[in-house]
């Protein structure tokens, strides 16, 4: 189970590892994280995404990024439609529910999301589950690995274990297609929420762990953020459209910016429609590619940074990187993808079919492999 701006499924289930959706709004194995108290029966997934345009005061969302952390540490970002304050037991989170706002913590928000997976995927076994391993960012210190498992606890799983992200996708990888013995693999997670990086080499039947990096405030959504920024002041400028003033009118833009970016990994040039926000306005407002680069060239140049510390953390040259591991959808970006080829110009960049899966089914794997008393792999 990965605990991420969405959550990916994977389950042992009679001796096999396997996916299935949770969600019956989508068609993936994977649950959006988000989080909606508008009716007695709590929203998750697509269902709460639905509800965001209209009621968004009801919705919680990016609880990663808030989960085990001070109120001093956590990003606030623009588009959270709930507030955050210091409470008595760390960050609580004030949100609107169906008999009024309440401040709720973080963990009890991510534990609404553990129990929907854990009742998902005990409909789909037929069985009560109460184990699981939980996949955590590399770097998670004592607090958010505290929370995770007061999340765990409140969801009903009696024994768990908390595997870090890039360790279980590197496991999964190396289990299915063995990384050579003396390799430097550079491990590059990219997701929604966070970027993971990790060095690692193969010694023997060993993965040791060189050296590792993370920025809990740097993701996919950011650059959303960056789309949002460039149509709001456009749409302000030239149309005197205020956006921001109207949640249904933030809400909507927010989704099409992630549309926008999706589609610019592919095409040069992508079209907003004005009208979709005043009808009185037959307009559009393109972007180019290049565009949408230099505008999230602060961004680039963070994750370029990280990289760059995580390989000198390792003690390493850029050219001893013999392989790339690529995976999330942030990493798909063509910008990122020439940022590594130009930085590590030698190194094989691999990109697995089911990316975005992999970490899921790595966690999986570990767990059966604790069950079985089995390891194909041991890092250290």
């Amino acid at each position: 189970m990965l605990l991420l701006s969405q959550l990916n499924i994977t389950i042992n289930y009679h001796d096999e590892i396997e996916t299935f959706d949770p969600d019956p709004l989508t068609s993936e194995p994977s649950l959006f994280s988000f989080v909606s108290y508008s009716e007695l029966l709590v929203k998750c997934g697509q269902a709460a995404i639905y509800k965001i345009r209209n009621e968004s005061r009801y919705t919680v969302f990016d609880v990663k990024r808030i989960i085990g952390r001070s109120l001093h540490d956590i990003k606030v970002d623009i588009l959270w439609p709930f507030e955050l304050a210091e409470g008595p037991n760390g960050v609580s989170i004030g949100v609107h529910t169906y008999t009024g706002k309440q401040w709720l913590t973080p963990e009890d928000i991510a534990a609404v999301l553990f129990k929907k997976i854990k009742t998902a995927a005990e409909r789909i076994t037929k069985s009560a589950l109460t184990e699981a391993v939980i996949t955590v960012p590399l770097n998670s210190n004592e607090e958010k690995t505290n929370a995770i498992s007061n999340s765990a606890k409140a969801a009903g799983f009696q024994n768990f274990y908390l595997l870090a992200e890039p360790i279980a996708a590197i496991f999964a990888y190396h289990y299915c297609a063995p990384i050579p013995e003396g390799t430097n693999l550079l491990f590059f997670d990219f997701g929604g929420g966070t970027l993971n990086i990790c060095v690692v080499t193969v010694i023997g039947e060993y993965l040791k762990v060189l050296s590792s990096g993370s920025d809990e405030n740097l993701g996919g959504r950011d650059f959303d953020s960056v789309l949002l920024n460039y149509f709001i002041t456009i749409m302000l400028t030239q149309h005197h459209i205020e956006v921001m003033a109207s949640d249904k009118k933030k809400f909507k833009l927010m989704s099409k910016c992630k549309k926008i970016k999706h589609n610019l990994t592919l095409m040069l040039e992508q079209t907003l429609d004005v009208d979709d926000f005043d009808s009185n306005i037959d307009a559009t407002i393109s972007i180019k590619r290049n565009i949408f680069e230099l505008i999230s060239s602060e961004l680039i140049e963070r994750v370029k940074t990280l990289i760059k510390n995580t390989v000198a953390e390792a003690k390493i040259a850029v050219d001893e990187i013999q392989q790339i591991l690529k995976i999330g959808g942030a990493s798909k970006m063509p910008m990122i993808e020439e940022l590594l080829e130009k930085m590590f110009p030698t190194a094989e960049i691999i990109n697995p079919a089911d990316d975005e899966g992999l970490i899921a089914k790595g966690a999986t794997l570990y767990g059966f492999m604790l069950k079985s008393g089995t390891n194909k792999a041991t890092f250290y």
